[in-house]
């Protein structure tokens, strides 16, 4: 989301937050949706409303709460989740992509 709104900036969201968030989620989710309002409101073209459907998908799965500290399991689960994630969206793209081409 960050580089659709501003282009290339360097260290990225995820450079300088996945350590910190993957071990205390509940200090930076709330910065981190705070930063994403500020990117989505420059966003165009149906784009914003997509990736706010998508924050509201994965906020909507915590449930009522954000655990505070995340225990080295959980931490692994935490990776295992974001590369799953990663891995899925980039398929996405490229079934997409071969759709177009077709």
């Amino acid at each position: 989301m960050q580089y659709a709104a501003l282009g290339d900036v360097g260290a990225g969201v995820i450079q300088r937050y996945y350590t910190a968030t993957s071990q205390t989620p509940a200090l930076l989710i709330g910065r981190l949706i705070a930063n994403a309002k500020n990117h989505l409101n420059k966003l165009e073209g149906g784009l914003g409303f997509w990736y706010e459907d998508k924050i509201a998908e994965t906020m909507s799965a915590l449930g009522d709460s954000i655990p505070k500290t995340l225990t080295l399991e959980k931490q692994s689960l935490f990776a295992l989740g974001y590369y799953q994630q990663l891995a899925e969206m980039k398929k996405k793209k490229t079934d997409i992509q071969s759709e177009t081409k077709t």
